[in-house]
C-alpha cells in the first residue's frame, strides 16, 4: 500500500506544484497541458484556501480552462491545415 500524505505535507506540495507551473507558464504560455494543470493545481490550491479564495479563483480556473481550450483547437487545426497541403 501507498502512504498517504499528512494534510500539512500535501498543501505543501500543492504550493510548490503550483510555483513550479507558473514558473513553466512564463516560459511556455502556449501549451495546453500547462493550462489543464494550472487550473487544477487552482483549483486544489483555492480549496485549502477556504470558499472565498476558491470563488475568486474559480474565475481563473475557467479562463485557463478556456485558453487550454483554444491552444489545443489551434494546434489541431494547424496539423491538419499542413497535412492538407502536403497532399496538394
Amino acid at each position: 500500500m501507498s502512504e498517504m500524505a499528512s494534510d500539512v505535507e500535501a498543501q505543501k506540495l500543492t504550493y510548490e506544484g503550483y510555483d513550479l507551473l507558473c514558473k513553466a507558464l512564463d516560459i511556455q504560455e502556449d501549451h495546453y497541458a500547462l493550462h489543464k494543470w494550472i487550473s487544477i493545481f487552482l483549483n486544489k490550491k483555492s480549496i485549502l484556501e477556504g470558499t472565498k479564495a476558491h470563488i475568486k479563483e474559480s474565475y481563473n480556473i475557467k479562463k485557463h480552462m478556456l485558453v487550454r481550450y483554444l491552444v489545443l483547437v489551434n494546434h489541431y487545426f494547424n496539423y491538419l491545415l499542413n497535412i492538407t497541403l502536403q497532399f496538394k
